[in-house]
């Protein structure tokens, strides 16, 4: 039984060497792309707590402001990714509103979030899962 449970171990180990907690990444992603409150706010109409939410892990973050936090400050496809995986959340195969999601996040990086929605809405998303955009 002693080597079940050092190779458990052992796995166990490596397994969170690999995977990032959201604070471990967001930390990455904070020395990368600085982002900073009065930009959040001014560009995607989300407050103050929403934008420690995201750069602290306070909570699980909702995932459309995730990807307007993304698409303002100009962070990839990758690293949201693996901010929602360290969530336990992920944009799931063959849901229609999560490609697009995915699509804002590689094609719209640094636009506004009337583009965005612009966008959503051209490709049939309903309007409730648009970004907010300071309506």
């Amino acid at each position: 039984m002693s080597n079940l449970k050092e190779e458990f171990d052992k796995n166990f180990e490596l397994d969170k060497e690999i995977n990032k907690t959201y604070v471990e990444v967001m930390e990455v992603v904070k020395k990368t792309h600085k982002p900073n409150l009065q930009k959040f706010i001014d560009e995607t109409g989300l407050g103050k707590g929403t934008f420690y939410n995201l750069t602290n892990g306070y909570k699980k973050p909702l995932m459309t402001s995730l990807v307007a936090f993304a698409v303002v400050f100009k962070i990839n496809l990758k690293n949201v990714e693996d901010l929602l995986r360290a969530w336990g959340l992920g944009f799931e195969p063959g849901n229609k509103v999560h490609h697009a999601y995915s699509q804002l996040i590689e094609k719209f990086s640094g636009k506004t979030m009337a583009e965005c929605n612009e966008f959503l809405k051209e490709v049939g998303i309903q309007e409730k899962y648009w970004l907010n955009d300071g309506r």
